[in-house]
């Protein structure tokens, strides 16, 4: 009993640290002082010149990053590297093991009640959004470019590096699984574990999965609680 206390109050102690630290570090003082953000996990800033925005009434620990566990894996950092613009458009909620990268001139939109599990990772160089409600398992990347340039030699052009993403109302994205840059997921979309998706799926209540991913199912819809803070 007593171990478990005293674990427990150094977890409330890192809570502490590490709010204050990233608050303070990403967000004017106006916003800092009023700890939106609950940061669970060690936070690696490697970056942090671009903007942070909150929409809407700001509140304590409306965003909470690290708290997210699962048992498959012990807690990791955080790595932040924003050079773009991070929006939040309310309560989000983050595992352990996130990674966030905006590039310059990229923008990512987190829509309200969004939540996603551990070892995520987003870089973002053009546009990704997440609209309301997205749910997203472990280990699942979201890349809106190939990094680097692919010309074509037959026809003697450049091809895009960086096409935008855009994750629609109350989607469920299933663990390993890949979005690459112009992908494009209607509201409602069930996501399999383990699919890569490539192409635009426009139909809302479907049910995608494989490499790549088509739809093998529509009708469905997934069911999702509240983020309550």
């Amino acid at each position: 009993m007593k171990i478990m206390t005293k674990y427990l109050k150094m977890e409330n102690i890192k809570l502490i640290l590490y709010s204050i630290f990233f608050n303070f570090r990403v967000l004017p003082f106006k916003q800092a002082i009023k700890f939106p953000f609950y940061i669970y996990s060690k936070p690696m800033i490697l970056s942090n010149e671009g903007d942070v925005l909150i929409e809407g009434p700001i509140r304590k620990g409306m965003i909470r990053i690290g708290k997210q566990r699962t048992p498959i894996r012990p807690p990791e950092r955080i790595i932040w590297r924003n050079r773009g613009t991070i929006i939040f458009k309310g309560n989000c909620r983050m595992g352990h093991g996130m990674l966030i990268q905006t590039n310059k001139g990229g923008r990512l939109e987190i829509g309200e009640q969004t939540a996603f599990n551990c070892g995520c990772k987003i870089v973002c160089d053009k546009s990704i959004i997440f609209d309301y409600k997205a749910r997203v398992s472990w280990d699942c990347q979201f890349y809106d470019t190939d990094f680097h340039p692919i010309v074509d030699t037959i026809r003697n052009k450049s091809l895009k590096t960086a096409v935008p993403i855009t994750i629609g109302d109350n989607v469920w994205i299933g663990h390993n699984v890949i979005v690459s840059k112009g992908v494009k997921l209607a509201s409602y979309t069930i996501v399999s574990s383990g699919s890569v998706i490539k192409n635009k799926f426009t139909s809302p209540n479907c049910i995608i999965v494989g490499n790549p991913a088509t739809t093998i199912d529509e009708g469905y819809k997934p069911v999702f609680d509240d983020l309550d803070y």
